[in-house]
């Protein structure tokens, strides 16, 4: 299993701004999968720190629920958005 983390700085964004949409787009530059996958999306609910966030911390002395931000107290239940990728095919998201 592989998980990355994606930080936007967003204050610069009015509180009282609407927002109608955005796009994320992914590259994978390297696959070197042999099975079909679904790659899935989710919201972080811990403030994690880039400097110092791993598999096991989101911020120096602040644990995730469970290893890998995979606890309920640290992701979403529900994915933002999902792309399944069949066996040789070029991701994207």
């Amino acid at each position: 299993m592989n998980r990355g983390l994606i930080k936007f700085d967003l204050a610069s964004i009015p509180a009282n701004a609407r927002i109608d949409s955005a796009k994320l787009y992914l590259t994978v530059t390297s696959d070197h999968s042999d099975h079909t996958r679904t790659l899935r999306v989710y919201r972080l609910k811990q403030d994690w720190a880039e400097e110092q966030a791993s598999w096991n911390v989101y911020a120096s002395g602040h644990n995730w629920a469970s290893a890998g931000a995979s606890g309920a107290g640290d992701i979403d239940s529900s994915e933002t958005g999902s792309v399944s990728v069949l066996t040789g095919q070029r991701p994207g998201m």
